[in-house]
């Protein structure tokens, strides 16, 4: 599907793809975990990845990317927020605050995601986030380790209400100036 809007609908309204997406977060904090508790290449790490990965490529069999973004401490998919019921679920808040304490605003994921990037992502995404900061912006490390299928902050979505506007992000950049 290329059309965003549509994509975003079909991945909140179909059972199977909203477990998948739950299955996929739930499985980078699970593999986050893993990574840093086991010798690489170990089965536990191995086995979480290949989770990971099954949960992704049932998302990617209907659209050809998403993106989850945190906004107002919740998640969304694209533009949808998950329910409040997965909402409050232990492994959506663990992935909330993992994004916040990075100053990540989303994460893109796009089709074609190979192992050996998420691996790189999560090894990356897993280190405590003042470690990232040192090293530098999140997006030129997982760049300089090959990553090109998940691509930090390309898009954030905020909450508006009635009345409200996005502004500009160059008139916002101006303003910052003043």
């Amino acid at each position: 599907m290329s059309d965003d809007g549509a994509a975003t609908s079909l991945l909140m309204q179909d059972p199977a793809l909203l477990k998948a997406l739950c299955d996929f977060v739930q499985g980078l904090n699970g593999t986050i975990v893993n990574i840093k508790r086991y010798p690489a290449g170990s089965s536990i790490v191995n086995m979480a990845l290949e989770r990971c990965l099954a949960a992704v490529d049932t998302v990617f069999g209907a659209t050809a990317s998403f993106t989850l973004t945190e906004s107002e401490r919740r998640l969304l998919v694209n533009s949808s927020p998950f329910n409040d019921k997965i909402q409050t679920a232990a492994y959506m808040k663990t992935f909330i605050d993992s994004m916040i304490a990075r100053d990540v605003r989303s994460l893109t994921f796009n089709r074609g995601l190979t192992e050996d990037e998420l691996l790189s992502f999560l090894h990356v995404f897993g280190e405590k986030p003042e470690d990232i900061k040192a090293v530098g912006p999140l997006d030129e490390q997982l760049k300089g380790k090959g990553v090109k299928n998940i691509i930090p902050d390309e898009k954030v979505f905020v909450a508006l209400t009635k009345g409200q506007g996005v502004a500009d992000q160059a008139r916002l950049e101006a303003l910052a100036q003043m």
